[in-house]
């Protein structure tokens, strides 16, 4: 009896023992600095600076610049951060996350029936062996873990409310299962308003199962009891979104709005780019599996047919083919081409359906063999998951960042989307101010109105070639309606990445001049000359004639990125005064820069072409340092 008993207790620890491994291969192996679920991007960089922000408004209720990704989380850690001055890493950060993936284990077994530590063992177990889920489901700049902790305590409470009717009719129980089912419903469709239609599917099967015979529910449970919470949750997405909108036009800063818009005339097209992206992420094989082990527990009465194991397992199936619908039917993950990633939670539904049918075989076998089951799995996640060591991409972008903090704390850095937020995000407090060049994604819009005000600035070479090599950008940038000048090529490099500094052309700029464009005068306006009307299109001469000293440039800056027929290869346009040789231009992202001959008075620029729309925005004329 007593060597029973210590079998018993021992094969209970292994199983813990296994679910405690198998969560701390999950938070060591795949963290951000190990590059296991991909290089740390500037995506991944957004949650981290929300999480360390001194600043937070409206505008922080979304996942910075967008409307379809709650940012609740990142304001969570916000709090913690303020509260108790903890700044926020990467790898800590991934600990938040993986430990909400561990949370949502909990309420899924209570409403199925099976042993915590079990469900954990196996879907931990499932994660580590699912490429989709590691690079999705423990990444900082995905919603699906927190996604997926809203939900299953959202379906939790849905349990307890009609568990909490049958036995003690509209008693505190009930009361409290509402309270908690509209929080975490909201939670969840915070995250995603994709949540509505799973929270729908869910109440459905809690509807379904306590009406069918034998299943316990005494009292009788319609739909009205579980809409109040998915209502509640559709109310306060809704009032969280205005207030987000509201703070982004305070901002100025204005984007497309996500909407659900049905897709109807993609759809054989959708169907065709989904399936081929879920058989290109083994989704098929992990569907047959959870369809096999739920069919083939139930024929051989391992799982009775009225259990709740097996109405769990049917609304995770439910929520798969849910998932896999509203990506065929709407035009989103079209646009954003049929990324594999829409197919996460269809994955992550499966696995857990999986999942809690394995956990309640594993309850029919004798316990030792169940402790033995675990270990193996445990095991398993530790010797086939990559070994954690420190990515090197991650290494030298931490350094850029640590050698930028330290050369040039709270500079303005310049850069494309890909190119930018990662070194601010590595950085300590006083980190760099990110300002990203027009047309690219820019997350923090409010940093652009300093970019005037700076008397020089950085910019990123990484990820771009707006700027030219690192060791000869190009001789100006015009960004923001700010023109700058080069001042030290490769200014600073850590490895493969280069940093070059440009200085502020405001107080050099010279306006003593006529300056014409195709035959119509411009006027000056901020020590620059801009059109007086709207300009013709076509091929368009400037002329500029001086009425004061000479200038050492003559820069035209043009309000999108410049094609090749408009100069955008040195040598393409040529400037011509009176006996002055015909002189190459240095062509920029978004200038045209010539420097001014001694002997001329009146320059002329043939065949600007100005295309649709406000294209050459502005002429400066830049003089010597005062």
């Amino acid at each position: 009896m007593h060597a029973a008993q210590a079998i018993s207790s021992m094969a209970r620890w292994a199983v813990r023992l296994s679910f405690a491994i198998l969560v701390v291969v999950v938070a060591v192996v795949f963290t951000p600095s190990t590059g296991a679920t991909g290089h740390f991007n500037s995506d991944a960089a957004i949650p981290l600076i929300m999480a360390n922000s001194e600043k937070v408004d409206g505008f922080f209720l979304f996942f910075l610049a967008q409307d379809r990704f709650g940012a609740w989380p990142f304001l969570v850690a916000n709090a913690c951060h303020r509260l108790t001055g903890l700044f926020w890493r990467p790898d800590g950060l991934h600990l938040f996350v993986v430990a909400a993936l561990v949370a949502s284990v909990f309420p899924l077994a209570k409403i199925a029936s099976v042993s915590a530590s079990l469900l954990g063992v196996v879907m931990l177990g499932g994660v580590v062996m699912v490429p989709l889920l590691q690079q999705n489901a423990l990444t900082l700049d995905q919603p699906y873990s927190w996604q997926w902790l809203a939900l299953m305590w959202a379906w939790g409470a849905m349990r307890q409310i009609v568990e909490s009717r049958s036995r003690e009719g509209d008693g505190p129980g009930a009361w409290i299962g509402l309270v908690v089912a509209s929080v975490a419903g909201f939670l969840a469709c915070w995250i995603s308003p994709l949540s509505i239609v799973l929270l729908i599917v869910f109440a459905t099967v809690e509807v379904i199962r306590a009406r069918a015979p034998n299943s316990g529910v005494t009292s009788p449970v319609s739909c009205g009891h579980l809409v109040p919470p998915i209502l509640l949750s559709a109310v306060g997405l809704l009032l969280v979104a205005l207030i987000h909108h509201r703070a982004s036009r305070e901002l100025g800063y204005q984007y497309q709005i996500t909407s659900a818009k049905f897709d109807w005339l993609f759809l054989g097209q959708n169907f065709l780019h989904q399936w081929r992206s879920f058989v290109s992420v083994r989704g098929p094989c992990i569907a047959v599996i959870a369809v096999a082990l739920g069919l083939s527990a139930v024929f051989r009465r391992s799982v009775g047919p009225r259990a709740p194991t097996l109405a769990v397992w049917c609304g995770l199936i439910a929520s798969a083919c849910a998932v896999g619908a509203i990506n065929v039917v709407l035009a989103w993950p079209r646009l954003n081409g049929y990324a594999a990633r829409y197919h996460t939670l269809t994955v992550l539904a499966l696995v857990s359906a999986a999942a809690i049918i394995l956990a309640r075989l594993a309850e029919r076998i004798p316990i030792w063999a169940r402790g033995l089951a675990c270990i193996a799995i445990a095991l398993g996640g530790v010797v086939f998951t990559p070994a954690s060591r420190t990515d090197p991409y991650f290494s030298s972008n931490r350094a850029a960042a640590e050698a930028l903090q330290e050369r040039a704390p709270r500079s303005v850095l310049l850069g494309e989307y890909w190119g930018l937020y990662r070194y601010v995000a590595l950085q300590d407090r006083g980190a760099l101010l990110p300002i990203t060049v027009e047309f690219s994604v820019n997350r923090m819009p409010w940093t652009s109105r300093d970019f005037g005000r700076a008397d020089s600035i950085l910019v990123s070479h990484q990820n771009s070639t707006r700027f030219g090599d690192p060791a000869a950008p190009v001789p100006f940038i015009y960004e923001h309606g700010e023109l700058f000048e080069k001042t030290t090529a490769a200014w600073l490099v850590v490895g493969d990445q280069a940093f070059s500094l440009f200085s502020q052309t405001r107080g050099r700029r010279m306006t003593d001049a006529a300056v014409e464009l195709g035959g119509q005068p411009w006027q000056v306006r901020d020590d620059r000359f801009v059109p007086d009307g709207e300009l013709p299109p076509g091929d368009l001469d400037l002329v500029v004639t001086l009425d004061g000293a000479r200038p050492r440039w003559l820069v035209v800056g043009f309000g999108k990125p410049l094609a090749p027929e408009q100069g955008g290869s040195a040598g393409a346009v040529a400037i011509e005064g009176p006996e002055v040789a015909p002189v190459p231009a240095l062509a920029g992202d978004r200038t045209l820069a010539w420097p001014w001959p001694d002997a001329a008075k009146t320059l002329r620029v043939g065949s600007l072409i100005q295309t649709t729309g406000p294209d050459i925005e502005a002429v400066f004329l830049v003089g010597d340092d005062a």
